[in-house]
């Protein structure tokens, strides 16, 4: 298995740099032509998307390669427990949704605005209000560090799952109160502002 999954990352690491030779000049044209379309200053480009995309990869793969060097690479998923699989999702559910969507994260949202920056700034301004793509950036660097650094990550992540749960289980109680005739409802005392509903 290891050795499959070694021959795969060279593999990988072999067309990616044949590749990139090869797509730079392509990649630089295309953002350039992407900056005078239509749309140019409200949506991310093509080539910027590429370039996210690769640097992803890369990060990927340069993980993978610390991980397996420090003998932490899992072998299977049998190798990590359910329960740190839950935290691991809790935890990457909780901070994308602050960083993507909440009004405590709208600072981070701030510094890429969707209307400045070129093509780069765009597609960094779409990533940080999408929590589809950002959780993704968030999930590999959560299990990353997880497995890379257990001792120093295993606290804030526990901290983040545990706020997740909470987010759940107040939705929940949200919506079977949703649920319940208006009639029926006792009243709460004092008022809760919506940012934190």
């Amino acid at each position: 298995m290891r050795t499959a999954l070694q021959r795969a990352l060279g593999s990988f690491l072999t067309i990616l740099l044949k590749v990139r030779a090869a797509s730079l000049a392509a990649l630089a044209s295309q953002i350039s032509m992407d900056a005078g379309t239509k749309h140019a200053d409200h949506y991310p480009s093509a080539g910027a998307n590429f370039l996210f995309s690769m640097l992803f990869l890369t990060l990927v793969a340069g993980s993978w390669g610390a991980l397996e060097a420090f003998g932490r690479l899992p072998q299977s998923l049998d190798d990590l427990a359910p329960w740190e699989m839950a935290i691991l999702a809790l935890a990457v559910f909780r901070f994308t949704r602050v960083i993507t969507k909440e009004e405590v994260g709208e600072w981070i949202r701030a510094l890429f605005p969707p209307e400045k920056g070129g093509a780069l700034g765009r597609t960094a301004a779409s990533l940080v209000r999408c929590p589809w793509c950002f959780g993704v950036w968030v999930a590999w660097l959560f299990t990353t560090a997880y497995l890379l650094i257990p001792y120093v990550a295993v606290f804030p992540l526990l901290v983040i799952a545990v706020a997740g749960a909470a987010v759940a289980v107040h939705t929940a109680v949200g919506a079977l109160r949703a649920m319940i005739p208006p009639s029926q409802v006792q009243e709460e005392r004092g008022s809760v502002p919506n940012a934190c509903r």
